[in-house]
């Protein structure tokens, strides 16, 4: 079960983006233990910057620029391909917008760049400053806490599941198959109306409707996104579009929707499940690199 505080980490949404700053807030953040930064309550660990290229120096693994937007200047890193071969093209004064994962490198800070773009419109710069601190009565706001996580007893009963949770149990219980017509739902429902059953899925947020076909939540597609975010959570994120473009290599989910796959997703966020593949990377760990 996870931590109450791991879940309030969690429902963040500031620690699901690249947030807007300024490099100087970046020397402003606090460490937190997972190799998080704390902004005011916030914990965050990926960022968005603008400024020049004035430094560049080129290592044997890696690239490591420094960017500079007026407020401070810090480095960031590009990695170089497997083969061995430079992928950084930039040159120094070039206007660039920076994505990537706040590190501490030998006791320096540091971005390890995933998105590197070339701005050819200097009015992106202003842009950005003007969003960073248009945001910063966003990072002031409390961050959410969970709906209830009081300690039980020992003699304490766990709650019934719903009757909903029941069926959605029984179906995923089924192997592989995540896709149920009104009568599939017959056939291992006789007693109940399989109109109710759809109803009673969907309104829960267990299943969507498909036509005349429902796609339940719960199984397969619930431990493919699973298993997807805990293969990439300790890179630079993971977004809605990695999601959809790993679920779609799996034959199964070749046809979902946009909207399915950002319904699920919202599913998970609302369960406890989602926060144990989380804490995976929010316990304690050292960066070791030798660029």
């Amino acid at each position: 079960m996870a931590s109450p505080e791991l879940i309030r980490v969690g429902l963040d949404p500031l620690l699901w983006i690249h947030t807007k700053l300024f490099i100087s807030d970046i020397f402003a953040l606090k460490e937190a233990p997972g190799g998080l930064y704390k902004l005011g309550e916030h914990a965050i660990r990926m960022v968005e910057l603008c400024g020049l290229i004035v430094h560049m120096e080129q290592r044997k693994k890696a690239n490591i620029l420094t960017l500079d937007d007026g407020t401070a200047t810090i480095p960031f890193v590009i990695w170089n391909s497997d083969d061995g071969s430079r992928d950084c093209t930039h040159e120094l004064g070039t206007l660039v917008r920076v994505r990537g994962a706040i590190d501490c490198y030998q006791g320096v800070l540091q971005v390890k760049a995933s998105l590197v773009v070339v701005e050819t419109d200097g009015n992106h710069e202003v842009l950005h400053w003007l969003a960073a601190m248009h945001a910063r009565r966003h990072y002031a706001l409390p961050v959410p806490s969970p709906v209830s996580h009081e300690p039980r007893g020992e003699n304490a009963q766990a709650a019934e599941p719903s009757e909903a949770e029941v069926i959605a149990a029984r179906l995923a219980a089924q192997g592989e198959e995540i896709r149920f017509s009104t009568s599939d739902l017959e056939g291992l429902f006789p007693d109940k109306n399989p109109d109710f059953i759809v109803e009673l899925l969907v309104r829960s947020g267990l299943a969507f409707k498909e036509q005349r076909r429902i796609m339940l939540i719960a199984g397969p597609l619930r431990d493919s996104i699973l298993a997807i975010l805990k293969q990439h959570a300790n890179e630079q994120g993971v977004g809605q579009s990695l999601v959809e473009a790993c679920l779609r290599r799996d034959a199964r989910f070749a046809n979902l929707t946009r909207t399915i796959v950002i319904n699920a997703l919202d599913r998970l966020l609302a369960s406890n499940a989602i926060y144990e593949v989380l804490s995976l990377f929010l316990s304690p760990y050292t960066h070791t690199h030798t660029l």
